[in-house]
């Protein structure tokens, strides 16, 4: 977290002014072809580094829509609001999770999302992975600071874990964090 600071209290003491704690949603990465062990090693690691940063509020995967995006293209902009009346008790309308609104609003309120993909192809195991900036109201380019491909050494799981630490590793220097690796 990045302090700065901006004055003096009354009690001879100095205010700091913190950034707000980014709110990232990181829902499990799939595959048609990608072993679910692979998967889950994958999103684990991706989970963990991020979390272990300590510098994100990671929100509870049990809270997300039921969609979740895989790639830019999948999230669509939301509907016009209809002009009549809706009935009593009727909800509100989402675009069940690919809407960005239905990300960045209750109950999650996520600033941020990690999504993507893997898959096999001429066997190797290839990661897509975007990140999006959920403040801007539609999806457009200036939304997605990060959308990057990433190829693992190996197709087990220490292939999964090398690109998740690497797609983590990128994700943490939009941020603005120096990573080493």
């Amino acid at each position: 977290m990045v302090l700065s600071v901006f004055g003096q209290s009354k009690t001879n003491g100095i205010e700091f002014a913190t950034a707000p704690v980014p709110r990232i949603a990181v829902p499990d990465f799939r595959s048609t072809d990608v072993s679910p062990n692979l998967m889950s090693a994958f999103n684990q690691t991706l989970w963990n580094d991020l979390k272990s940063v300590g510098q994100f509020s990671m929100l509870d995967k049990t809270m997300y829509p039921k969609t979740t995006p895989q790639q830019p293209s999948d999230f669509r902009k939301p509907a016009p609001a209809p002009t009549t009346q809706r009935r009593r008790g009727g909800g509100s309308q989402t675009g069940g999770g690919l809407w960005m609104t239905d990300w960045s609003g209750a109950p999650l309120k996520a600033s941020q999302i990690a999504f993507g993909y893997a898959a096999l192809q001429n066997n190797t195991l290839v990661l897509y992975g975007n990140l999006f900036d959920l403040s801007r109201p539609d999806p457009n380019p200036a939304s997605q600071p990060l959308s990057k491909q990433y190829l693992a050494a190996t197709v087990d799981e220490n292939g999964a874990r090398q690109i998740a630490h690497e797609f983590a590793a990128d994700i943490l220097k939009v941020f603005g964090f120096r990573v080493s690796r």
